[in-house]
């Protein structure tokens, strides 16, 4: 086993000790990330940029989620990483979330917007995909949804990156689905039920959440 799977299973597993965790609401983390999910998908639907700030909302909530959960998650790490979101006990993630109507593609980062952006053309961490498509149909049928996550020296050799408008580190979609189906096989994937409908008529203020929600960043 590489140094990247073992660490990799040892991400897996603690995120599923948290996603297991009953909260204060007197629901599990899994069910508390799914339902507010669900509210942010809801909440920007139909409107512009919704995919951009969309998708930065997502992964907001798994590293809040993660990094409170004091099992060895943070955002900071003294061996600092360009492409981490996250650290589990310094070894670093970069989360993607590929939404209910996206077609899939990733990025390291979206450099070309705006023009001089950042420029990442090279995996320097593993990758954590939050999959959370309304639709399992065409080339994602029979793909669940879940948390999947994909070490580094997979990603490295088997992903090639494609330009757009956009990017110059886009990952299609049939490169995201083989990899993430690669995690899937060698059991570095978590299911998650996701309910799409939960958070229609549904708002998450921010004032609601007060003074009390602010954290520390670990």
């Amino acid at each position: 086993m590489t140094d990247h799977m073992k660490s990799c299973k040892e991400v897996i597993e603690a995120v599923r000790q948290v996603l297991k965790t009953v909260t204060d609401e007197n629901v599990s983390n899994e069910e508390k990330l799914c339902r507010l999910s669900s509210v942010l998908q809801c909440q920007s639907a139909g409107q512009n940029g919704a995919g951009l700030t969309g998708g930065q909302q997502q992964e907001s909530l798994w590293v809040d989620m993660l990094t409170s959960a004091n099992v060895g998650f943070s955002q900071k790490s003294d061996f600092a990483i360009d492409d981490a979101d996250y650290y589990f006990k310094d070894y670093p993630i970069s989360h993607k979330t590929i939404g209910w109507n996206g077609n899939g593609a990733l990025a390291l980062a979206w450099s070309k917007n705006p023009p001089g952006g950042l420029q990442r053309t090279e995996f320097k961490a593993s990758m954590a995909v939050a999959l959370t498509r309304k639709s399992s149909g065409g080339m994602w049928a029979n793909i669940p949804n879940g948390y999947y996550v994909v070490p580094l020296d997979y990603l490295q050799k088997n992903i090639e990156f494609s330009s757009n408008n956009k990017t110059d580190s886009l990952i299609k979609p049939d490169q995201v689905i083989t990899a993430i189906r690669y995690a899937n096989s060698v059991g570095l994937m978590l299911p998650l039920a996701y309910n799409h409908e939960w958070g229609k008529g549904k708002h998450l203020s921010y004032w609601g959440a007060g003074l009390q929600g602010i954290t520390n960043i670990n």
